[in-house]
């Protein structure tokens, strides 16, 4: 959710009104229609995205598709350049389920919070970062996103949007 207030913030320096939504909590009613643009972001575990967004992309793909949209996507797996082209399979799998293929991708590094994991996903995490070579100090977080990154990721995404619907 960091980095979805990031981009928020960034968007809102640009005068435009940012709504966060979790796709969780979005109602089937709801409507899209009065937005001028989608950024749609969800971080990935275990090579798996949310059914939630999923099944949002699928029921608002048409508003995705005629309106200015991207996709971020938040993993471990970005946090380093070396382990970045293992995410080519479960995006091109994610695309593949929902039948949106977003022009803008970002792909942002994430953040092992220790502190808030249970016993079993606390263990479970550490051993996973000790193989990608991350912190495995569990008595702390450990913030691996590019905050930079992040904020072009969003600067860019207005350009974009600015273009295809006339500027603001």
């Amino acid at each position: 959710m960091k980095i979805a207030q990031r981009i928020g913030d960034v968007v809102r320096q640009y005068g435009y009104q940012v709504d966060l939504n979790n796709a969780e909590e979005i109602r089937e009613d709801s409507s899209l229609q009065n937005y001028s643009g989608i950024l749609v972001g969800c971080s990935m575990h275990l090579q798996q995205y949310s059914p939630a967004v999923t099944n949002f992309i699928r029921q608002y793909k048409p508003h995705l598709e005629r309106l200015p949209s991207a996709f971020f996507s938040v993993s471990m797996i970005d946090a380093t350049s070396s382990w970045g082209a293992q995410l080519e399979k479960p995006l091109n799998s994610f695309y593949n389920k929902t039948g949106w293929h977003p022009k803008t991708v970002g792909r942002f590094g994430g953040a092992l919070t220790y502190t808030k994991y249970g016993f079993f996903t606390k263990h479970m995490m550490k051993w996973m970062a000790q193989k990608g070579g991350f912190s495995t100090d569990t008595s702390c977080d450990h913030d691996y996103t590019d905050w930079d990154q992040v904020a072009k990721f969003a600067k860019d995404y207005i350009t974009d949007m600015q273009e295809r619907i006339g500027g603001k």
